[in-house]
């Protein structure tokens, strides 16, 4: 049987730090591990993110892996008629600012993305919000960035 996100993260022993900005002043030497659970706890997200190669702008090569999103946290949300979302943000050397639906997890299901890397982002970062499967509505509240 699957173990919630949430078990799985803290049988790895992981903690939840603060909330940091990726906004990058040097290269990152390995890929770090950020999570966040919606506010109701409904949903929850996890993703391995690295940085490096970055130019004079501060535009880097990044790598994001392991990006997933799991609904039924918590099991009195089970049922719902609703799931979770992971959204990444960025600033691409092309220029304005983006937001990416990286995985939808649906009524207590799973949602993964399959790894990738792109070069030329800036101020990258990730949240995941409740998401209604049925009309595609965010629940735009509920979302928390992802953290260390």
């Amino acid at each position: 049987m699957f173990r919630s996100l949430r078990t799985r993260m803290a049988d790895a022993g992981v903690v939840a730090g603060l909330v940091l900005s990726l906004t990058v002043a040097a290269p990152a030497s390995a890929a770090t591990t950020f999570y966040a659970l919606t506010n109701n706890e409904a949903a929850s997200a996890l993703v391995r993110y690295h940085y490096d190669k970055c130019d004079k702008n501060g535009y880097c090569h990044i790598s994001v892996q392991e990006a997933q999103v799991s609904d039924g946290s918590a099991d009195k949300w089970r049922g719902d008629g609703w799931g979770g979302q992971l959204f990444m943000h960025y600033k691409p050397d092309s220029g304005g600012t983006f937001t990416e639906v990286l995985a939808t997890a649906v009524d207590d299901g799973w949602g993964f993305r399959p790894n990738f890397e792109r070069t030329g982002y800036k101020d990258v970062w990730f949240d995941v919000c409740n998401h209604e499967d049925s009309t595609d509505l965010i629940a735009w509240s509920s979302c928390v960035r992802l953290h260390k």
